[in-house]
């Protein structure tokens, strides 16, 4: 009975929690918030996807997918926090673009170094929690 109203009142709460998380990364390279809290945000509306559903097709995606979003997180990172070197400024000065974009503002190092550490949380949680749960062996 409780597994059936979990699942589904996950199915509205799931996407609803990654649009938040989406909303926290875009909001926060402006206000409180960014990648580390969205990524947290993300992963935990898919470990609770997980203690509910049990597909393995997915799971075992998410396996092969972890560590080239890791890595690819972490480029993003080191890409954004080189980029003002460049420029001839320190390393990590934040650098923002003249031009707005609908919904995210002005484009800058800051939110493409906050994208990079919400893959690296979001994909980390989700694997060590998939690990903990037994249902996959995540490789790293």
């Amino acid at each position: 009975m409780f597994n059936m109203i979990l699942r589904s009142s996950l199915r509205v709460l799931c996407p609803l929690m990654v649009y938040y998380s989406v909303y926290l990364l875009i909001r926060g390279h402006n206000e409180p918030g960014g990648g580390f809290v969205g990524g947290l945000v993300a992963a935990l509306a898919v470990v609770l996807w997980m203690f509910t559903e049990s597909s393995r097709k997915l799971l075992l995606k998410l396996n092969t997918a972890f560590p080239y979003a890791v890595a690819l997180g972490g480029l993003v990172v080191l890409t954004a926090a080189s980029a003002p070197l460049l420029m001839g400024r320190p390393i990590l000065t934040g650098l923002w673009s003249s031009k707005k974009v609908m919904l995210v503002g002005k484009l800058s190092t800051v939110l493409l170094f906050d994208l990079g550490v919400f893959l690296v949380v979001a994909f980390c949680t989700v694997g060590m929690f998939s690990r903990l749960l037994g249902r996959i062996k995540v490789r790293i």
